[in-house]
Parts: structure tokens; C-alpha cells; sequence
């Protein structure tokens, strides 16, 4: 599939943004409320302030996930779309982290409220191109943007470059020191960049849950599950079949 550029789609009347996080979606929600003259709201602020003077206007709600990753329920959606019904925009653009994004159970909430609107489309964000990449680097790096890729594609850590967040952490690891020693400080530094969560919101409800070292642990039994069990992955689904090979299930 050939990628497209966010504004092709603004024709719609409603666009549901998923991406991974520090892929870049509130800047380019931010870039498209200015550029469509729309009204730009987190999902808080979004239920708090939104009123008539939004009525026939275009509205963009940033972050759906992070009032998602504190319920378990839908309740926050139906919240939202109470409130648009209320409210009357023009058209609406609603972002959602990937993980957060609970596939056709929340379109089917969102879905009425969108046909009632008119067309709308559910995209995602592609991951950076080589271009992209060398212009941000460019940007922010002490040494040669040639030389940083082709290092870290040699020592392994080609899969950080290709998110914004991701890249930024490892400029300023390169930055404040030098490269990895070995594989298993390698190892040790790209994890702790991949854990790191870089949302407040997020971040103050992860503290009442589980530490970085406590979800490293996590990740590291759940994979040596997947690679000891030749598992093609994990589901929390009671009846899952089974392809190919076994799918783990998890309670």
C-alpha cells in the first residue's frame, strides 16, 4: 500500500488517527486544526470546555487512550459522543493510540454518530521514512547522519529510528556518551528506551501500577514463553483456535 499524506483524507467528514506512541500524532493533530481552523482539544478538556461556540466547526480530540487506559469499560467514548451530539461540529478528528484502540468495538460506538456526519475513515500512522529520518537528525545530532544510521543499523538498533520518540532517545543516549560496548549493553539500552513512557498522563496512572523494571520482567517471561512454545503470539480470549502453531493464552 502506497502511504498518503494526512491531508487527503481531510475531506472527510470524521477521521480516527491511531499511531504509536511518539509516532507523532497530537503535532500533526495541532498542524491540521491550524491548518483547517478547527478547535483543537485533549479528551479532558474536550468534556469540560466544548460548547455551542464549537457547533458547525471542525474538532479535533487528541489522546482518546489516555482516558482509555485508566477505564476498563467504554464509558469515556459514550461520554464523547453524548457530547457531540450535543454539540453539533462540522466534522470531527478523534486520535487513539494503537494498543488503546479496541478495533470495530469502539467504531461500532463511534460509527451512528460518523454516518450521521457523512464519510469517515480510520488510519494509521506509517512509520518514518530514510528522508524523514536524516531530516530530523539533522537536526539534533553531534556527528554525521550518514554515519549514526549506518552505525545503528550495524550494531542492531535499526527498528529505533523509524519512530520520533524512539529516534530522539537514542540521539541523546549517542549524545550523552558514546554507543553500546557489547550486544548485552545494547540490549540493556534500547530496552530501557522501549519502556519508557513518555506521557504524564500515562505515566502518573502507570505509577500506581508497575515499575519499568517490573514490566521488563513481565516482557522477558512472556517472550521466553512465545520462543520456548514456538507460539505464534498471546491472546486473553477463552477460545482461541489454534494455526500453524500454538497461541498462548493468558489470564
Amino acid at each position: 500500500m502506497v502511504p498518503t499524506n494526512f491531508s487527503d483524507f481531510l475531506g472527510m467528514e470524521s477521521i480516527v488517527l491511531l499511531g504509536d506512541p511518539g509516532a507523532g500524532k497530537s503535532h500533526l493533530f495541532q498542524d491540521g486544526c491550524q491548518f483547517e481552523n478547527g478547535f483543537f482539544f485533549t479528551v479532558d478538556t474536550f468534556l469540560t470546555y466544548a460548547d455551542d461556540k464549537c457547533k458547525e466547526r471542525i474538532i479535533y480530540i487528541d489522546g482518546l487512550d489516555e482516558r482509555r487506559s485508566s477505564l476498563a469499560n467504554s464509558s469515556v467514548f459514550i461520554e464523547i459522543i453524548k457530547k457531540l451530539i450535543e454539540i453539533k461540529p462540522l466534522k470531527i478528528r478523534v486520535s487513539c493510540r494503537v494498543a488503546d484502540w479496541l478495533g470495530s468495538t469502539d467504531l461500532e460506538l463511534f460509527k451512528p454518530f460518523f454516518d450521521g456526519l457523512g464519510s469517515y475513515s480510520v488510519i494509521s500512522l506509517e512509520k518514518l521514512q530514510v528522508s524523514e529520518i536524516k531530516l530530523i537528525l539533522k537536526q539534533v545530532l553531534d556527528q554525521d547522519v550518514t554515519d549514526f544510521i549506518s552505525t545503528a543499523k550495524r550494531k542492531g538498533v535499526e527498528s529505533l529510528l523509524d519512530n520520533p520518540q524512539t529516534l530522539l532517545m537514542l540521539v541523546t543516549t549517542v549524545n550523552a556518551g558514546k554507543w553500546p560496548d557489547s550486544k548485552y549493553d545494547l540490549f540493556e539500552k534500547s530496552t530501557e528506551i522501549l519502556v519508557t513512557e513518555f506521557n504524564d498522563k500515562h505515566l502518573i496512572l502507570r505509577q500506581n501500577t508497575h515499575r519499568n523494571d517490573e514490566l521488563l520482567l513481565l516482557a522477558g517471561k512472556i517472550f521466553s514463553h512465545l520462543l520456548i512454545g514456538n507460539a505464534a503470539g498471546i491472546t486473553t480470549k477463552k477460545n482461541m483456535k489454534r494455526i500453524g502453531c500454538q497461541i498462548l493464552k493468558v489470564w
